[in-house]
């Protein structure tokens, strides 16, 4: 039998009993072998890529969400930060999102160009945008092509580390976007190296 991707979680199904077992890196809490019965492994967690980040990253509040850099934010780094990955000012990341932005809706981006990060006028417009569901989409969009695809880029190019993704779990892919989102792609695809 094929040891599953630890990446995974899944759903043992046997007879007309249902079962569950996950498997976790540290630790396998059921052995499928040890059953005698045919054994059907479910993929049960299959997150939109990004899901993880956005849970952690803002709570799951969505693309309006706005860090609380009035009040220092607890010492972010990044300054305010705006939507579901928290797109810093200090870092340049927003700069690189308003040019993406104004490249796939430039109405959208007229209104933000119009006003500088940090400001009341600037998150009160924030808010506005989000009510548009695209407006999460075009976040998502820009972090996938300025963090995740470069963090992969830079694996395979300076660690000459092939993820393979298609033959990993979502669970993996979702890690390592989280890690973009939090190190940037040069300090992600260090980490992701130290990891592996």
């Amino acid at each position: 039998m094929t040891t599953p991707d630890f990446g995974l979680h899944y759903e043992v199904m046997f007879n007309s009993n249902k079962a569950k077992c996950r498997y976790q890196k540290s630790r396998q809490i059921i052995t499928i072998s040890t059953f005698e019965f045919p054994v059907f492994l479910v993929d049960i967690f299959t997150p939109t890529l990004g899901s993880l980040s956005a849970k952690y990253e803002t709570g799951g509040r969505g693309s309006g969400t706005i860090n609380n850099y009035k009040k220092g934010a607890s010492g972010d780094p990044g300054g305010a930060s705006y939507g579901t990955y928290q797109i810093a000012t200090k870092t340049g990341t927003m700069k690189g999102f308003l040019k993406f932005l104004n490249e796939k809706d430039t109405k959208m981006a007229e209104k933000l160009n119009s006003l500088t990060p940090g400001t009341d006028e600037f998150d009160e417009e924030w808010k506005n945008l989000a009510n548009k569901e695209e407006f999460g989409t075009f976040q998502h969009d820009f972090i996938k092509s300025t963090h995740y695809d470069k963090t992969l880029s830079k694996l395979s190019t300076n660690y000459k580390l092939d993820m393979n993704l298609d033959q990993r779990s979502s669970v993996i892919k979702d890690v390592i976007w989280s890690t973009s989102v939090q190190h940037g792609p040069s300090g992600a695809a260090k980490v992701i190296n130290n990891a592996l």
